[in-house]
């Protein structure tokens, strides 16, 4: 197990090629995930990765960021909300 450190983003990943399927960003904001971690990750045999970064997956997304809908502690309506295109337009505007 090795430790690589790109700006906010920490990797600990294994010297031994594993297929794993999915690599989790705990930290680290877009500007952190960069194309040489993507080549990193393809090395280590992760097919694809999450982000922190809030947001809609579509066909076009890159699958080495993947963006999350973050889930709190809020109304069933919320959640299910967030699920929308309607609400990522709205949150695209205000951001």
């Amino acid at each position: 197990m090795f430790k690589m450190t790109f700006g906010k983003v920490i990797c600990l990943l294994s010297p031994l090629r594993t297929d794993h399927y999915a690599f989790s960003f705990s930290y680290g904001e877009e500007r952190d995930i960069t194309h040489a971690l993507d080549k990193i990750l393809k090395k280590s045999g992760y097919y694809c990765a999450v982000t922190l970064i809030p947001g809609q997956v579509s066909k076009s997304t890159d699958r080495y960021r993947i963006p999350r809908i973050n889930v709190l502690n809020e109304p069933m309506f919320v959640f299910k909300t967030k699920l929308t295109p309607i609400y990522w337009w709205l949150y695209s505007i205000i951001r």
